[in-house]
């Protein structure tokens, strides 16, 4: 008898919607139902692992969990309903769950390399010098039959500036992305050369758009596109789309040059167009952008560190995906104007294949492609003992970018601060302090090799 309970000869097993991950010294326990992520210290691991290979309760008293006895523990996780007693020595079924595709899903074309901005922060270094590509649009929209016909159900038109492609090549890839029941269709246009028959259009094919808009005040905002009067030909053009009821969203990306108006820019955003999406994102520096580290402040930085085990919650498809395959590039693919084909439109060092010799097919089953798609956080140094590894997102591009070396995406995000071996976060006061020493980030070498590989 222990605590009023008599647990001896009998069995605890986490319930059917909750699984165990492991790591180097802690462990975690994911509910799928819920999305939630539970951390459980060295001791819980231990009486877990287990219980879960059929132990009896009665067996695990001696673990102590954060000075609570094993019973305490078990009906703490109980209360939690993470877990149950029962006189059966038989784990339940799990539930495992299946990511929703494990095909092509999501597809960028950058139809034009050339912009009518010079964004300071611009990923695709676009210019007007850049042209026009050298895809015809019957290849585009070849690419995007074939591309739906292998699972592609949602797609995005970018650049450059996209709607430089001209009226009649943007309308002729809209009807054929349309033609082919994709889910979604979007354009992420600056907003500068949107009209009234663009919109109509738009309208009329259940078209979404997307806009960059860096602030409230126009002398800001044209002092990231380098262009004067680009706020009020951007805001015209939001304008326009309203009055149509074309559906759009807002891009706002923060740098150096906004970020002290990011709030102010946000209930303009609201007063100004009611209630639409807007997505704050802290500027990339990754490989072949025109940003530059200068560009992202101590603030930014800090912004941008993993300090605390905090996580969105993750959708049973979520965490089939980070758990068979990368979370961002599985099931993606960005397709250049010349026919190139990359992981994502910002990593422009992984090649997958060129469309102009291959057919996108081909390219999607090859070897690179899968690779690349299957790189879930199980084959990466470090996170592969990390217990929080199926509930993490990071941007490899700019990780790469950050530790310099950019041809390599195989390795931790260095702007994860914790340590699975010592189960603690690194203080964010002392990483900046290295990091703006120089030193830290240069990539270090790690003998420990990762299991399951």
């Amino acid at each position: 008898m222990n605590g009023g309970v008599n647990i001896e000869g009998d069995y605890f097993f986490l319930n059917s919607d909750c699984l165990l991950v492991s790591g180097a010294v802690r462990a975690a326990i994911y509910c799928v139902s819920t999305g939630d992520v539970y951390s459980i210290d060295r001791a819980g691991k231990e009486a877990i692992e287990l219980l879960e290979q059929g132990a009896p309760a009665s067996g695990i008293q001696n673990l102590h969990h954060n000075g609570k006895d094993s019973t305490a523990f078990l009906r703490e996780l109980e209360a939690l309903h993470l877990g149950s007693f029962t006189s059966s020595p038989t784990p339940p079924s799990r539930i495992t769950p299946q990511p929703v595709s494990q095909g092509l899903q999501k597809i960028w074309l950058e139809v034009v390399p050339s912009c009518n901005l010079i964004c300071v922060h611009c990923y695709a270094d676009s210019s007007s010098q850049k042209g026009t590509g050298s895809l015809s649009v019957e290849k585009w929209k070849s690419l995007i039959s074939e591309a739906a016909h292998l699972g592609a159900r949602w797609i995005q038109l970018i650049g450059g500036e996209p709607l430089l492609y001209g009226k009649k090549n943007i309308f002729q890839l809209v009807s054929a992305a349309e033609a082919a029941r994709y889910g979604f269709i979007e354009i992420f246009t600056n907003g500068t050369l949107i009209d009234s028959e663009y919109a109509n259009f738009f309208a009329q094919h259940s078209t979404n758009i997307a806009l960059s808009i860096y602030a409230s005040r126009p002398e800001v905002h044209d002092k990231v596109t380098r262009c004067s009067g680009s706020f009020e030909r951007t805001i015209r053009g939001a304008e326009i789309l309203q009055k149509f009821n074309v559906p759009f969203r807002v891009g706002l990306i923060v740098m150096k040059q906004n970020y002290k108006y990011t709030e102010e820019t946000l209930g303009w955003l609201k007063a100004t167009f009611g209630n639409i999406m807007v997505s704050p994102d802290i500027i990339r520096c990754t490989p072949g952008s025109r940003c530059q580290r200068k560009s992202l402040t101590p603030v930014l930085w800090r912004k941008r560190l993993r300090t605390t085990a905090s996580f969105p919650r993750l959708s049973p498809e979520q965490f089939a995906r980070n758990k068979l395959g990368h979370p961002c590039f599985k099931g993606e693919i960005c397709i250049q104007p010349d026919g190139r084909i990359f992981p994502c439109i910002m990593d422009r060092n992984h090649v997958l294949g060129d469309v102009t010799t291959s057919e996108l097919g081909k390219i999607i089953a090859g070897e690179v492609t899968q690779s690349i798609w299957g790189l879930s956080k199980d084959h990466i140094p470090i996170c592969c003992d990390c217990e929080y590894r199926y509930a993490c997102f990071d941007c490899p591009p700019l990780s790469a970018c950050i530790t310099g070396a950019q041809s390599d995406i195989f390795a931790k995000d260095p702007l994860c601060l914790y340590d699975p071996y010592k189960a603690e976060w690194e203080d964010a006061a002392h990483f900046l302090k290295k990091f703006n020493s120089s030193s830290v980030l240069e990539r270090k070498k790690h003998s420990r090799r990762c299991k399951n590989v």
